[in-house]
């Protein structure tokens, strides 16, 4: 069984409810790599997003931080910025957050300064920062910059991703036809992206918003 099969059957485990067995699979897995092989980054992305869904977000930022610390591509280095970007924002270290972003800005721009995917990413993650902040001017003009961008490098499910903030930041300001418009394009973008269950997500939203 190669590292991917062995990957897929932690997260398996952990889906699955079985978040015993798949702390197990990881310890084993760690047995059997070494900084010196060439799955070992494989290896770390893998634990650090297995401790972002546990929400041990110092487990998975100290991972992250490894891979930072080693990284000699601008790839791998954007790669482990994006996600201490993440754990910080999901930590609630909004300035850390923000340092991150603004890190991995400055990658895009010297190292992919054609790719609008990457650029869309990184807007949608400092606007959704600024958003959980409570900065919603600023977070929506950030996120209309993240979808045009989106727009141009043909990304649904990251367009879907946008229009829910959208909807969320305008529902939270009482603006419900707004809120409304960018829930059914969200929806939209998530059917044609195949995202099922986020369009479910929303449906369940909508219904606690608009309730009356």
């Amino acid at each position: 069984m190669d590292i991917n099969e062995r990957i897929d059957q932690a997260f398996e485990a952990f889906h699955e409810g079985d978040e015993r067995e798949a702390e197990r699979l990881f310890a084993l897995l760690k047995n059997d790599v070494s900084p010196e092989d060439k799955d070992y980054n494989q290896y770390l992305n893998a634990l650090g997003y297995f401790y972002t869904l546990k929400l041990n977000l110092d487990k998975a930022r100290e991972v992250y931080q490894q891979l930072l610390d080693k990284a000699d591509t601008a790839e791998d280095k954007y790669a482990a910025i994006h996600e201490l970007g993440i754990v910080s924002r999901m930590d609630s270290e909004f300035e850390a957050a923000r340092d991150y972003f603004a890190q991995e800005e400055e990658i895009i721009s010297s190292d992919f300064p054609d790719d609008n995917l990457l650029k869309s990413i990184n807007r949608y993650e400092l606007g959704y920062v600024y958003m959980q902040e409570g900065n919603y001017p600023e977070a929506i003009d950030i996120l209309n910059e993240a979808l045009k961008l989106a727009d141009l490098a043909g990304d649904a499910l990251g367009i879907g991703s946008i229009h829910r903030a959208l909807g969320e930041l305008n529902a939270a300001q009482d603006k419900r036809d707004a809120a409304k418009e960018h829930f059914t394009s969200a929806k939209k973008n998530f059917r044609i992206a195949g995202e099922d269950i986020s369009v479910q997500e929303i449906e369940m939203l909508e219904s606690i918003i608009f309730e009356d």
